[in-house]
């Protein structure tokens, strides 16, 4: 596998709308600089679109990007599609088991989709309503398969496309993460050519644009200002909703972009602690139990981190709460003019402490200075390069 004679020129932008409060989207994109892994992984892509409301639905759609992107580049599977989706599986139990130990959350669930770019090769992911667009020879060809009620319809041919469009069950998303202990991921596999282009987005924007609208800005124009016109044209047709979009060209033969592109994975695992909002959207933190912290706090898009692609720990696990006993149950106020009896006097001598609780705590060893996202890569054991004639690609 020598190196691409394509370089992908890419770009991000999310919207929070104009309902106000909280995006609850996430996007997360990594091009390893290391070049061994670049050969072996490719680049990643993520657009995950949270449910549930306000920052529920943000922690869920930041988790799963970070699981997402923490397993891929952490697996020594050498298929894409495989290794998104066993990525995107583990993302779902771990907001499932999360969940129940939660009750209050309600639900805490998102969709993705996921595309890994290794030279000619792409591998989409997907669960829910995010989609995925290939556009070639000027002409968009939908990749993905949503997930929701109107499609189910579709399917069925109980209703026409133009029904569809206006179906008030449109928004019904049948499958997404977290929503089940185990989850379905639609995996598809195609070739690049060169001037290829790759667009994902959230429902913000395929719900007020169509695929031939998307298919025309994204022929004529540079990924970035794609992505920015793309944007401004949901909110021109009225959209008021989270819009996020990531759009990639297959540049032949082009020297290496610049790889600081916005929302730029810094490596930093996933964790239950609740993120920071996307640029220009305000949230405070969610209070969520120690259990479930991490000393590395939520990513900001514009600050690359000194932290290296993380594994997943061995010992993690989600702790489970025993339910109240009898006697711990609330208990209802006696009437007014009941009296009410003091409570009893302690009888017995307080217990000293024995010889081991009295010894002094240890003090914890400093961690090593960490390294950048990719800097240590190693191929894994057996791994081979394949020759790649660039003339048949």
């Amino acid at each position: 596998m020598s190196t691409s004679r394509f370089t992908v020129e890419a770009w991000s932008i999310s919207d929070a709308g104009e309902i106000g409060g909280e995006n609850e989207d996430t996007i997360l994109v990594f091009q390893p600089e290391n070049p061994e892994q670049a050969r072996f992984s490719g680049s990643l892509y993520i657009i995950a679109d949270g449910d549930g409301g306000g920052e529920q639905g943000r922690l869920a759609s930041s988790y799963a990007a970070r699981r997402v992107a923490a397993d891929y580049f952490d697996s020594s599977e050498i298929d894409l599609g495989y290794r998104l989706k066993a990525a995107i599986q583990q993302a779902n139990r771990d907001l499932y088991e999360y969940a129940q130990t939660r009750p209050e959350l309600v639900k805490l669930t998102t969709t993705i989709v996921a595309a890994a770019v290794r030279g000619e090769q792409l591998s989409v992911a997907s669960v829910g309503d995010s989609r995925a667009y290939l556009v070639r020879d000027g002409r968009a060809t939908q990749i993905t398969r949503d997930h929701t009620l109107v499609q189910q319809l579709l399917d069925e041919g109980a209703i026409t496309p133009e029904e569809a469009a206006h179906h008030p069950r449109r928004d019904v998303v049948l499958r997404t993460l977290g929503a089940e202990e185990e989850v379905a991921v639609d995996v598809h596999d195609m070739r690049l050519r060169a001037d290829d282009a790759l667009v994902l987005t959230s429902d913000g924007l395929t719900s007020r644009l169509s695929m031939e609208e998307i298919e025309r800005v994204v022929a004529t124009s540079s990924p970035r200002n794609a992505a920015d016109s793309l944007i401004q044209r949901a909110k021109l047709k009225g959209g008021k909703h989270n819009t996020s979009v990531v759009t990639a060209l297959m540049r032949e033969g082009a020297p290496p972009v610049n790889t600081n592109i916005p929302h730029r994975w810094d490596g930093s695992p996933p964790t239950f602690t609740a993120p920071p909002t996307l640029p220009g959207t305000p949230g405070q933190g969610l209070d969520v139990p120690d259990d479930f912290t991490s000393e590395t706090q939520g990513f900001d898009p514009d600050v690359t981190a000194p932290n290296p692609v993380p594994t997943r720990p061995d010992d993690w696990s989600v702790p489970s709460q025993p339910p109240p006993q009898e006697s711990q149950r609330a208990q209802p106020a006696p009437p007014y003019e009941q009296q009410v009896e003091p409570a009893p006097q302690r009888t017995q001598p307080a217990q000293p402490l024995s010889p081991q609780q009295t010894q002094p705590m240890q003090p914890t060893p400093r961690q090593p200075e960490q390294q950048p996202p990719g800097a240590g890569y190693q191929p894994p054991p057996g791994y081979q390069p394949m020759e790649v004639d660039p003339a048949t690609g």
